[in-house]
């Protein structure tokens, strides 16, 4: 099959950009919570957002030549599942590093805290590619940015290195680990670990990672 003879199954939410219609037969356009099984059955490429789990069950009825995600994360995608059926994949890590940065610098200023993070520094939680990105911002703005993420080993200089106990005492803390269950440091439900002690009043919370790093229970 050529590749301008594929079939595509997009998220609503994603754009269509000219140079696909170019390489796609037909494309499907669906809300990305309702895409099923069925919908699968005649489509050779299937392009999702963090809303679509891609698992056993999705891909049971499937042909599919190729799965993307618009995203960096990956915890919605059976990565196992997609290598046992020899199906390519591909993410998107570092994409919208600077916008989800420019986001947390604008929730800074709406929220009247850029003053203080000016005076006390902000804590970050995950240092990957939006973590590094902030702290850029944050520095390069005079910003004292202290941090924690255990598995970094690309370290920025400017950047101060701290435990999760100590990143969560600023009145600025900002979320961006990624989103995983895997030992020795997972960070699914994050702030529940026993070092994570509720945040006061006065403290602001920004997670522009994935909503499960905070459980329910410790927003409550």
């Amino acid at each position: 099959m050529k590749l301008s003879r594929r079939r595509f199954l997009v998220d609503e939410n994603l754009t269509i950009t000219p140079r696909l219609s170019r390489v796609a037969e037909s494309i499907v356009v669906r809300p990305g919570r309702e895409i099923c099984a069925k919908d699968l059955r005649d489509i050779d490429v299937l392009l999702v957002r963090s809303v679509t789990p891609v698992n056993k069950s999705l891909l049971a009825d499937s042909n599919l030549k190729f799965i993307g995600t618009a995203t960096a994360g990956t915890d919605h995608i059976d990565v196992a599942c997609l290598q046992a059926r020899q199906i390519p994949f591909a993410s998107a890590p570092g994409s919208n590093a600077v916008p989800v940065a420019e986001y947390v610098m604008t929730a800074l200023s709406a929220t009247g805290f850029l003053q203080v993070a000016h005076r006390s520094g902000v804590g970050v939680v995950g240092m990957g590619n939006v973590g590094k990105a902030l702290s850029r911002i944050l520095v390069a703005l005079g910003i004292r940015v202290c941090a924690h993420d255990p598995l970094c080993t690309a370290w920025p200089e400017e950047v101060d290195r701290a435990t999760l106990e100590q990143v969560l005492a600023l009145p600025v803390v900002t979320l961006h680990a990624a989103l995983h269950a895997t030992e020795p440091y997972p960070s699914a439900n994050l702030l529940s670990l026993p070092v994570c002690k509720p945040l006061t009043n006065g403290q602001l919370l920004i997670n522009a990672g994935r909503g499960g790093l905070v459980s329910r229970e410790y927003l409550d």
